[in-house]
């Protein structure tokens, strides 16, 4: 419908949604309803093997693992990961209002022959898209010189059945589209692939949160070959008003800072978000200032704020869910005596959870140690800076006061240098998996 497809939709996979809804509504290609030449004659108008895809009439239990259908039962198991479900949340509520958007604009979408429901068509659909879809450039023109290239989401029939790996394994291959857009090539690793092995394409190197949240999976080690784990953990930090004052947005509400370890970039987004709002709660004078002011330490005593923030809210965090990192350890190698099977099967919803958790809660711990580091040594900076002042006020010689003085901002000098290069290290902290 015309209606619909003028819809204010800013992403193209809400078009390939509604798109699989209406070649599934006029079509015959639900389970058991037609037959073959029936389905043949839909496809070559269609242009598209909808019959590789899941079947509409049981998508609950092929897409079961995607957290968006999980029961409140199942949301059990992700006690604790805020953000997840807040994520999860805006999720199903955006594709509520997609739907009644779309209901809206053509209400003879609702009206259907098939033994499935509108919604559930749509959900299936939803789903499908937000599984398979592949990033994929393509051109306005047929002359690449003389056109646009521009990624869009599209389904791309087998390459879409390939799973995840990440690059570093021999197996995992890479693909693309030819020029004329027809045609893609899965081109495989330099020892090539023995018949009966199974192909992959990695999916990006994302926090194992990514990865549950969208395609209803978790990786056992998401770390790469040097240590570096893409996980990620966000805190609730309250009181950031004017954080986000250059997009003229202004909220009291709570904000979430994400965190990890090894990410310089993260880290640095993180802690100047934080410093500028602890500067904008602590002066009047915040006209000429942005948050590329604060990349750096700008004083001790701004940073000692900043630091007890992130030290309070990833404790807070870390509060919230219901067992340790050690026990989430342990549960995920406990096994069976009867058969040395894992007690938390693979692939299941509740180790996948497990998974995301452990992965979140490595994060939170890294920081809670570290901004308990940096307070001890900024504590030392201005004790000893102190004691340096009182020992030249007795004396009463100006100028070893200032040579203090100059010396008190060299230490202050060296903790930002030690500050970034620990940033920068992939692994956490020494003894950080005893915390």
């Amino acid at each position: 419908n015309d209606d619909v497809m003028a819809m204010d939709v800013n992403d193209n996979s809400t078009y390939l949604a509604l798109w699989l809804c209406s070649a599934i509504q006029n079509s015959s290609l639900l389970e058991n309803a037609g037959d073959d030449d029936d389905k043949n004659e839909a496809e070559s108008r269609l242009d598209f093997p909808l019959h590789l895809l899941p079947s509409p009439n049981n998508y609950r239990s092929f897409f079961a693992n995607l957290p968006v259908f999980w029961s409140k039962s199942d949301l059990s198991y992700l006690q604790g990961s805020n953000f997840f479900l807040e994520q999860l949340q805006n999720r199903k509520e955006h594709w509520n209002n997609l739907y009644d958007e779309i209901i809206t604009a053509d209400p003879t979408f609702a009206n259907t022959s098939h033994d499935i429901s509108p919604r559930r068509l749509f959900d299936w659909a939803k789903a499908c898209v937000g599984t398979r879809t592949l990033s994929l450039e393509t051109w306005t023109g047929d002359l690449k010189p003389m056109s646009t290239a521009f990624n869009v989401s599209a389904l791309v029939p087998m390459v879409d059945m390939l799973n995840h790996c990440c690059r570093s394994n021999p197996s995992t291959c890479d693909w693309g589209v030819k020029a004329n857009n027809d045609e893609f090539i899965v081109t495989v690793g330099p020892n090539g692939l023995n018949a009966g092995d199974e192909a992959f394409i990695s999916y990006g190197f994302n926090p194992n949160s990514y990865y549950l949240l969208n395609y209803g999976f978790a990786l056992e080690d998401n770390t790469r070959h040097d240590g570096f784990s893409p996980d990620v953990a966000y805190l609730p930090v309250n009181n950031t008003n004017d954080i986000h004052k250059n997009n003229n947005h202004q909220t009291t509400q709570t904000q979430w800072i994400k965190v990890s370890i090894g990410d310089l970039q993260i880290a640095t987004r993180a802690l100047s978000t934080i410093r500028y709002a602890v500067f904008c709660n602590h002066t009047n004078n915040k006209d000429d200032c942005d948050l590329s002011s604060f990349v750096s330490p700008i004083s001790i005593e701004n940073e000692k704020r900043t630091m007890n923030i992130l030290y309070e809210s990833a404790k807070s965090a870390l509060n919230q869910y219901p067992t340790t990192l050690n026990e989430d350890r342990i549960r995920l190698e406990e096994k069976r005596c009867s058969n040395g099977e894992f007690v938390l099967k693979p692939f299941t919803k509740h180790r996948n959870a497990v998974l995301v958790q452990a992965g979140e809660k490595r994060v939170l711990l890294h920081w809670i140690q570290l901004s308990q580091a940096c307070l001890l040594y900024l504590e030392d900076i201005q004790r000893a800076h102190q004691e340096e002042l009182e020992v030249a006020e007795e004396v009463n010689q100006k100028e070893e006061e200032t040579a203090q003085s100059v010396d008190h901002n060299l230490t202050f000098d060296i903790y930002c240098s030690l500050l970034e290069s620990q940033l920068k290290k992939v692994t956490p902290l020494p003894n950080f998996m005893n915390s």
